[in-house]
């Protein structure tokens, strides 16, 4: 049809391969009407996620402009893109993160799996202490996780020694009681 207009919404790099091996024709899925800017990026969402070569960091950008351009919870986006809540929440904490340790993920020297881990810290000091263990080398993904397990173990061990109180019961007649309890508590 002479003078239609066509956009190429999903497809680009295999009909640039085809193109490249020296394919005349293509097959192609053709759709008539208007597309919405989120219509189009659920596409090539869906598309691009199936790729190997995209970063966690990508599909995180990638689903928060969807996020963004459809006004969708991650709930939602999760079922529009056939995700897992969790990958979505995942991909989204790692918005969470200091830059210092964002431009080692893209960088390719932290491993988005260690990132993940990283967005459990709420320290951002101590994220980019322990980023900067493991582009080392000084700490594997699997000890990054154990130090942060210690850490939380330590802090919550540290915050009950703080709290723990001294209990005095005083009975009293007609078999009650009064039971006071108070951090440092002494009678003396």
């Amino acid at each position: 049809l002479a003078g239609d207009m066509y956009s190429l919404l999903t497809g680009a790099r295999r009909l640039r391969a085809m193109r490249k091996n020296g394919a005349a024709t293509v097959s192609a899925i053709v759709e008539k009407g208007e597309f919405s800017k989120s219509d189009i990026l659920v596409r090539q969402i869906i598309e691009n996620a199936q790729r190997e070569d995209l970063t966690a960091w990508e599909k995180a950008k990638a689903i928060e402009l969807l996020m963004k351009e459809t006004g969708w919870n991650a709930t939602q986006t999760a079922a529009k893109l056939g995700f897992a809540d969790s990958t979505i929440s995942k991909l989204l904490s790692l918005f969470t993160l200091p830059e210092s340790v964002l431009e080692r993920l893209r960088a390719g020297e932290l491993p988005a799996t260690a990132a993940f881990e990283l967005t459990r810290v709420n320290d951002t000091a101590e994220q980019d202490k322990l980023a900067s263990q493991v582009a080392n080398g000084e700490l594997t993904r699997d000890g990054l996780s154990g130090a942060i397990k210690a850490r939380k173990r330590n802090h919550h061990a540290k915050r009950n020694r703080s709290r723990r109180c001294s209990t005095i019961t005083a009975k009293l007649e007609n078999r009650q009681s009064v039971t006071v309890s108070a951090p440092a508590l002494d009678l003396s």
